[in-house]
């Protein structure tokens, strides 16, 4: 009997891997990822490269990335997901915070 091999053909791996490592309060191993998949553009629905790009931005906070600051504004002033905005703007008064 062949060995059969399992592909993942799910094009938010990535994300959802990344996501999940956030979540689990491990923001260094998830930040090279969430970066590394927006510089190489591999999202495919809108909403999911939003929330990637939240994402990315409160990790580059959370990890204290003082270039961060200008496009977590950036993001908060032109997002369409007011939640996230929101969200965002609690992340940056954090930042400044400490």
């Amino acid at each position: 009997m062949a060995q059969s091999t399992k592909v993942n053909n799910d094009a938010d791996a990535a994300f959802k891997t990344a996501a999940d490592l956030y979540l689990q309060g491990r923001e260094s191993i998830a930040y090279p990822m969430l970066s590394a998949q927006q510089k190489q553009n591999t999202i495919l629905d809108a909403t999911t490269a939003m929330e990637s790009r939240y994402l990315l931005l409160k990790s580059r906070l959370k990890l204290d990335d003082a270039g961060a600051e200008k496009e977590a504004i950036n993001f908060i002033e032109t997002t369409y997901s007011e939640p996230h905005g929101q969200m965002l703007s609690f992340h940056l008064g954090e930042y400044f915070y400490r």
